[in-house]
């Protein structure tokens, strides 16, 4: 899942990836409007800057590294991690713009920077709102660990999705327009107070989903678009809304027929439709009261004794709990 944080930006949400069974997140900047993270550098940075003229070019390129981000970004991520503990840097925007790591555990939390450090997993974090677009530095500072990975990722725009709910009675269609982002997908969902249903997911740009409202009462219901990223859950966005119908009540069901096989009942018929199961009742003369819920249009009843008199009654039920009209019969002689 994806811990959403929602200070410093105003139109983008970074959060933390979190695995349930943890007993805390590991904070690392992940899913939600967080991109695909890109490796910087192939061999680790050296950990000092030594002011000695003659040195101090080849050391300066040795202990940073530029990350390049396009213009227009709603934000970014930088995470650089640690040989044994998290790294001290200084990051440096093409424009001055700059945040360094603190001596302490304390976040740094100054506009447009959110800066963070994870002791457990050797890492120091930095998000950033609006990035201008350009050349940024990765400085090591003195004494820090040497920074043995630095990753970067771009920030995500907020999804753009478009639907709307065609049709009537039980049958239905969800036209949507979903804006291309790489690593998404988009499922759609109906939700009411009664009842909800998977509609279906979106394939590419745009299309249409042909649907059935789940069984439930009269009522309105939204369409919720559930937006993944790179498999992770990023958002809900209610889409859509539409009236849907009362659940059909289902018909009588047909040809039912009750035949003895010695001991036993065989009870066949045309099964109730609409409905999600077959319910069968049996009243039998010695005063034993049966029910049995069945998918098949058939059911045997053992242990009935060809003397015992007794009824069957058949009927549909649909999910949501709405039973149909019965078809009765009495045991054959």
């Amino acid at each position: 899942m994806c811990l959403k944080i929602d200070v410093l930006f105003d139109d983008w949400t970074p959060g933390f990836g979190y695995v349930w069974g943890d007993t805390f997140p590991t904070l690392y900047f992940s899913g939600c409007d967080v991109g695909e993270y890109k490796e910087q550098i192939s061999s680790p940075l050296v950990d000092h800057i030594t002011a000695v003229p003659a040195r101090a070019r080849a050391a300066a390129a040795a202990s940073q590294k530029t990350i390049e981000l396009p213009p227009g970004l709603p934000g970014a991520t930088i995470v650089a991690k640690g040989d044994g503990a998290p790294p001290r840097i200084t990051l440096v925007g093409p424009h001055g713009a700059r945040v360094s790591t603190p001596d302490g555990l304390e976040p740094v939390q100054r506009k447009p920077f959110l800066l963070l450090k994870d002791p457990r997993a050797h890492l120091t974090q930095i998000a950033v709102g609006r990035p201008a677009g350009g050349r940024w530095k990765v400085v090591v500072e003195p004494g820090s660990a040497p920074v043995v990975s630095l990753k970067s990722a771009q920030g995500l725009e907020r999804p753009r999705i478009r639907a709307h709910v065609t049709g009537s009675g039980q049958r239905r269609e969800l036209a949507y327009r979903v804006a291309p982002v790489e690593g998404q997908t988009v499922e759609f969902l109906e939700r009411g107070p009664s009842a909800g249903n998977r509609i279906g997911r979106a394939r590419g740009v745009h299309g249409r989903l042909r649907f059935h409202p789940a069984a439930g009462v009269a009522e309105r219901r939204e369409v919720v678009a559930l937006v993944k990223q790179h498999g992770r859950l990023r958002d809900e966005i209610v889409v859509a809304r539409y009236s849907a119908p009362r659940a059909p009540q289902p018909a009588r069901p047909r040809h039912l027929r009750i035949r003895r096989r010695g001991n036993a009942l065989r009870i066949s018929w045309r099964a109730a439709r609409p409905a999600d199961t077959q319910e069968v009742r049996v009243q039998l003369g010695d005063g034993r009261r049966l029910r049995f819920r069945t998918r098949r249009p058939e059911l045997t009843v053992h242990r009935v004794g060809r003397r015992v008199h007794g009824t069957v009654s058949v009927r549909g039920v649909l999910a949501a709990g709405r039973p149909g009209k019965p078809a009765s019969a009495r045991l054959p002689g």
